[in-house]
C-alpha cells in the first residue's frame, strides 16, 4: 500500500523547492528538491510512481528532476543541469503520453540550450578534431551516452535539433553504426561463451555419468 505520509512529505518538499526556484533562490531550491527526489524515489520503489501525478499530469519524480535541472541551469552549472534533465526521462515509457509529451518539449528546449552553451564554452576549438577522431564507445550505457562526454554533446545537439546541427549528421551516423557493431560483436561473443560453457557442462556431466555407470557395473559384478 502506498505510504501517504511519504507522498505528503514528497509533495511538500517539491512545493517548497518550486517556490524557492520561482523566487530565484536556486541553491536552496535544489536542497528542497533533492529531498523531494529521495522521497519520490521511495514511492517509485514501492511501485506507485504514477498514482499521484502532479498538477501537470506528470510524475512527481520527473517534475522534481526537471526542476533541479532548471535550477542548475540558472546557476550556470550546465553539466549538472543536463544530468538532471536527461534523468527526468527515466520512466518516460510509463508516463501518461499527452501530458509527458508537453513536459518533454520543455525539457528538450532546456537541454538544447545547455548543450549549446557547453559547446560554446568548452568545445568550439576542438570540434573539428572531435569530428575527425574515431568515437570511443562504452556499451555499459545506451547510445549516445555510450560516447565520451564531449562526443555526447555533439550527438545530443544533433538529436535535439537535426536541422540546426546538420553538420554533425555524419559524425552521429558513424558513431551510432560503430556502437551497434560493437554491441553485435559483444552479443555474438557472449553467445559463443555460453555455448562453450554449455558444452563444458555437458562434457562434465557425461564423464560423471560414465564414472557412475562403471561403479554400478563393478558393484553388480562383485555381487555375483
Amino acid at each position: 500500500m502506498l505510504n501517504n505520509s511519504i507522498a505528503l512529505k514528497a509533495h511538500e518538499a517539491f512545493e517548497k523547492g518550486s517556490a524557492l526556484a520561482e523566487q530565484g533562490n536556486y541553491e536552496q531550491a535544489i536542497i528542497q528538491l533533492q529531498n523531494a527526489e529521495v522521497l519520490f524515489r521511495q514511492i517509485d520503489v514501492k511501485g506507485h510512481p504514477f498514482t499521484i501525478p502532479l498538477a501537470n499530469g506528470v510524475s512527481g519524480l520527473a517534475n522534481t528532476l526537471g526542476l533541479i535541472g532548471l535550477s542548475y541551469q540558472k546557476l550556470g552549472n550546465y553539466q549538472k543541469a543536463v544530468q538532471y534533465f536527461e534523468s527526468s526521462f527515466i520512466n518516460s515509457k510509463f508516463e501518461k503520453g499527452h501530458h509527458f509529451t508537453k513536459f518533454s518539449e520543455g525539457i528538450n528546449e532546456n537541454l538544447l540550450a545547455c548543450y549549446d552553451t557547453m559547446l560554446s564554452l568548452n568545445l568550439l576549438d576542438r570540434t573539428e578534431d572531435l569530428l575527425k577522431s574515431a568515437p570511443e564507445i562504452n556499451t555499459a550505457f545506451q547510445f549516445p551516452f555510450s560516447l565520451n562526454k564531449d562526443a555526447v554533446i555533439l550527438a545530443r545537439l544533433y538529436e535535439l535539433s537535426p536541422e540546426r546541427y546538420r553538420i554533425y549528421q555524419n559524425f552521429y551516423r558513424l558513431a551510432k553504426e560503430k556502437d551497434s557493431e560493437i554491441r553485435r560483436l559483444e552479443k555474438k561473443s557472449d553467445e559463443a561463451s555460453m555455448r562453450t560453457l554449455s558444452i563444458l557442462i555437458w562434457s562434465i556431466l557425461m564423464v560423471i555419468w560414465a564414472v557412475y555407470g562403471t561403479v554400478v557395473i563393478d558393484a553388480l559384478l562383485s555381487q555375483k
